[in-house]
């Protein structure tokens, strides 16, 4: 009985430590974006204000991505 304890207790860990990459992720790419916006009011230039906007969607995906890529070695699975 001891062993499955012990086995769910790891795998919360891991779940939790995978989950807060993931929210760590999220996070950044919230500050990130949220400077980059500030910066780009300050131009009259489209392009800074287009690539900002093209480029959110997809870092929304790649951040949290990779978060969890470079913590994933510190979680025993």
């Amino acid at each position: 009985m001891e062993g499955i304890w012990q086995s769910r207790q790891v795998m919360m860990v891991s779940a939790g430590v995978i989950g807060g990459a993931f929210v760590l992720g999220l996070l950044v790419h919230h500050l990130i974006f949220k400077m980059m916006q500030n910066l780009a009011r300050r131009t009259q230039a489209t392009l800074d204000s287009s690539l900002i906007k093209h480029c959110r969607g997809p870092s929304k995906v790649i951040l949290p991505a990779l978060f969890i890529y470079i913590l994933l070695p510190l979680v025993t699975l």
